[in-house]
This record gives structure tokens, C-alpha cells and sequence, in this order.
């Protein structure tokens, strides 16, 4: 894979879209077992569509399909697909428990593109989460915002963004009528077991390399027919509702804008994975065939990268996770880096966290002497140390006057 690296870091000419939604699809189909072709293309469409924002760094969509990854049994393969996905998007983020300003900030302030992992349990039975519900939800148009006070006036965040999710099908069959509105607005990817033994492939610094530059082209790609993307209407299969149509509208265009097989392939999808939700499966029968297929599907992408302009960037990071046990550690970051105490409201606010989770953990951090409690807020003992110091460096400067 190294020699894929140095050959698509030379300088090359622009690929056509065809050819950019080519090689995001090998990319997939290598590094894990995808259901049917018509679920992988539409995967794909559906990353690209992603990295169709303005300067303001806002979807010009009119609407953002959620992609749900689920499947009947653990160990199916939804969350390294999502994951996977999630590498080649833009700003990515990646929570497993979250707070509702935790995910209003990641969309409106870090314009990210968002993946909720362990839905199932976020979203379970008992009515959980209702407020992030209602954030996904209403984030689905343009429209979506959220609020809240800030020096005595209410801010609007925008929560309009592309989303994707992961969890068990009890997700669907569990929660009763609470995940109603949130499932009708999603395309769903139902993963399985993959044949035989089989292990996806191992995802090293190279596979990031490789996603990182794949990320970069299509930011490039989509972006300069931002304006075009904006005001096209598609054609539609007509066996497609309302709901559905408005679902695949941006996939389309994606599929229409990059040409060659895609405007085909991207319709099939559409009616395949509307009419009954699962698409036939098409996939090698065994783990031999399997890894024949994709590992001749990766070899080329050498080959036909060669000759294009790949943008210089660096391998894609890890994308951003946010889980409970990482709020201590923040508070503790934060703080050192602090110039002056914070309060727990601050902090919650600073960290984007549920305010109740910073306050349990400021106890805990209290009780064991990692943070001080002051009038003005929590300090933490760097920043005590580093404001002894200008201190002392001011009452020395003092004296030799």
C-alpha cells in the first residue's frame, strides 16, 4: 500500500466525479462486507453528499438523509462501517454518550459531521435521550436550530447537518413509537455477518493516508459545483413517495453531478432500497472470494489514481470521540490552560458536556486534591503554580525598582 501512497502524492490532473466516487468505493468495499452493491453505492453517495457546504460551513441541501447502520446481532460489522465512513467525511465526530450541548456545539459551532455509535442504548427503551432526538430531528432541514441563553439573550445554534448511526435493530423493534420520526428520515444500511472467517482488513497508517487524500478530493470535487448542487431538482424514479424522494434527492444529485455509472447505479439504489429496505444479496459466498474481490479492488486503485490531482494533506486523524470517562481529563486540560478559575457552568459550557456530568467529576477531581476550590471557581494546580510564579516574577520586579 506504500507504493499507492507515493503514487498519489505526485502532482496529476483533476479526476472526473465517476472517477472520485470510484475510488471512495474501493476504498469501502476493501476494508469491509458490505450487504449488496446498491447499499454500497448509495454509502457512497451518501459520504459525498456530505461535503457539499457553503463558506459558512452549512449543507446547501434542503434536506440531509440520516444513515442508520444496524443489523440483528453484535458483531455485524455497523460500527467499523460507520467508522470507516466517518473517515472520509468532513470534520468528523464520533460520540457514544452525549449530551444535548455536546451535539448542538459539534454541528453548529464545529460544523461536524456527525456519527452516534451504540444508538440502541442511547435512544433504548425508557424514552432516553429525548432531547438529542429532538435536536437529530429537527437538524434533518435547514430550518434546524437550538437554543439557548447567553448573557440574558437567547442564541440560536443551527443543528442542520449530515448524520449517520449505529446500533441493533431493537432500535427499531425496542423503542416503540419515541424513534418513529427519526427512523422515517433515515436510509438504512443493514449490515451481516460476513462469510466464513472473515476479518476485514487491517487499517494502518497507509489506509489513513489514503482516506485523508480521498477526503480531500472529494472537498474539492463537490465544492466547486456547490452551485449547481444547490438548485438541482433531479429526476426521480417514480416508484419513489414523498418521504423517500426527499430522502434520496441529494444522492441523486451527487450521482447525476459525477456521471458515468453512477446516475444508473444511484436510481437502482434508490428503488431497490426503498421498496422493501433490503436490497438482494450479491456478495461472494465465501471468505476466499471475498478477499479475492477486495483485495483486487484495492490493488487497482494504484493504478487508477495514477495521473490525478490528489490535494497534499496529512493522514486522517482519528475521528473525534466523545465518552464519559474523557470529561475529567478535560476539565483537568482546561483548567491548566486557564488563565483564571472556571466555574462548573463554564466548564460544561467550554466542553460542550452535560452540566451534571461536570459537576459529579469536579467533586470527585476535588475530593482527590486534582482540582482547588475557589470563590472565583476551580483551579487546578498548574494554574495555581503558574500565577504563583507571575506573582513572585511581579513582586521581584517591585523590589530592584
Amino acid at each position: 500500500m506504500s507504493d499507492i501512497v507515493q503514487q498519489i502524492s505526485k502532482p496529476f490532473k483533476m479526476p472526473t466525479g465517476d472517477e472520485v466516487l470510484g475510488y471512495v468505493r474501493k476504498y469501502l468495499e476493501y476494508f469491509a462486507c458490505w450487504p449488496d452493491d446498491a447499499t454500497l453505492d448509495a454509502v457512497v453517495l451518501w459520504a459525498a453528499h456530505a461535503h457539499a457546504k457553503d463558506e459558512n460551513g452549512m449543507l446547501v441541501w434542503q434536506a440531509s438523509p440520516r444513515l442508520l447502520f444496524q443489523s440483528a446481532e453484535p458483531g455485524s460489522g455497523k460500527t467499523w462501517a460507520m467508522r470507516l465512513v466517518s473517515r472520509i467525511t468532513p470534520a468528523p465526530a464520533v460520540f457514544t454518550e452525549p449530551s444535548e450541548p455536546a451535539v448542538a456545539h459539534a454541528i453548529g459551532k464545529e460544523h461536524a459531521t456527525l456519527f452516534l455509535d451504540e444508538c440502541d442504548v442511547l435512544f433504548g427503551a425508557g424514552n432516553r435521550k429525548s432531547a438529542i432526538r429532538a435536536v437529530i430531528n429537527d437538524g434533518y432541514t435547514p430550518d434546524g436550530s437550538w437554543a439557548r441563553v447567553r448573557g440574558g439573550t437567547v442564541e440560536k445554534i443551527p443543528t442542520f447537518s449530515a448524520l449517520a448511526m449505529a446500533g441493533l435493530e431493537s432500535l427499531e423493534t425496542g423503542t416503540g413509537s419515541y424513534m418513529r420520526a427519526t427512523l422515517s428520515r433515515c436510509i438504512r444500511v443493514r449490515m451481516k455477518r460476513g462469510p466464513g472467517d472473515y476479518m476485514p482488513p487491517r487499517f494502518d497508517n497507509n489506509a489513513r493516508a489514503i482516506a485523508g487524500k480521498i477526503t480531500a478530493l472529494l472537498t474539492q470535487w463537490v465544492g466547486i459545483s456547490l452551485d449547481v448542487l444547490s438548485e438541482t431538482v433531479p429526476d426521480m424514479p417514480d416508484s419513489v413517495g414523498n418521504r423517500q424522494r426527499e430522502l434520496w434527492e441529494p444522492l441523486i444529485s451527487i450521482a447525476d453531478l459525477a456521471g458515468g455509472r453512477w446516475p444508473a447505479a444511484g436510481r437502482a439504489a434508490c428503488e431497490r432500497m426503498t421498496s422493501n429496505g433490503q436490497s438482494p444479496q450479491d456478495l461472494a459466498s465465501t471468505a476466499n472470494e471475498l478477499d479475492g474481490l477486495m483485495s483486487s479492488a484495492w490493488e487497482n486503485i494504484a493504478d487508477e489514481i495514477t495521473g490525478h490531482a490528489l490535494p497534499e494533506v496529512e493522514p486522517a486523524p482519528e475521528p473525534a470521540a466523545t465518552v464519559a470517562l474523557s470529561v475529567p481529563a478535560a476539565i483537568l486540560a482546561t483548567l491548566s490552560d486557564s488563565e483564571e478559575p472556571l466555574t462548573g457552568p463554564a466548564l460544561a459550557e467550554t466542553l460542550g458536556a452535560d452540566y451534571g456530568t461536570v459537576r459529579t467529576a469536579l467533586s470527585r477531581l476535588a475530593a482527590s486534591g486534582q482540582v482547588n476550590r475557589t470563590p472565583d471557581g476551580y483551579s487546578s494546580p498548574e494554574q495555581i503554580a503558574r500565577l504563583e510564579r507571575k506573582l513572585n516574577s511581579f513582586k521581584q520586579q517591585r523590589e530592584g525598582d
